[in-house]
């Protein structure tokens, strides 16, 4: 995984001219994102489901982004657990580590910007029957994580 600094439209966004129209052709797909904030432990997938189930009403896609799996997992390595317990405390040291190397403390948000960069540029935008596309971010714990 690559993070880098956001700074252009992607080439293929909608740009607007003055009167209203529009220089290019497609129009990007609206979008939200969601961060999920929770204590250790909580299951967070009957959330995710209702958020999904009520985003699907409004056409929108909806992507789930976990930073264990997502970010901290391609930025260290992964490795078999024999817990439930021994993987969470394994993935929290290692985000912390992440912190404490990179000096900087979103440096999971950013991870979690550049997977969402990833899946925008994997996306088809010709559906018409989708409006938009949430990114569901699952689940950012250390205070740090959203400045």
């Amino acid at each position: 995984m690559k993070i880098n600094k956001i700074s252009e439209l992607p080439k293929d966004s909608a740009t607007i001219l003055e009167g209203g129209s529009e220089k290019r052709t497609t129009r990007p797909l609206d979008e939200l994102v969601i961060g999920l904030v929770s204590s250790v432990g909580t299951n967070l997938e009957s959330i995710t489901i209702k958020i999904k189930e009520r985003l699907a009403l409004y056409k929108f896609r909806c992507t789930e982004i976990r930073i264990s799996k997502d970010v901290i997992i391609p930025l260290t390595e992964d490795r078999d657990y024999a817990s439930d317990y021994q993987r969470i405390d394994d993935l929290m040291t290692k985000g912390n580590s992440l912190r404490k190397s990179s000096d900087c403390n979103h440096i999971l948000a950013l991870g979690a910007i550049a997977k969402i960069n990833e899946i925008r540029e994997g996306m088809q935008h010709s559906s018409s029957n989708v409006k938009g596309v949430a990114y569901i971010i699952n689940s950012i714990k250390h205070p740090r994580r959203s400045t």
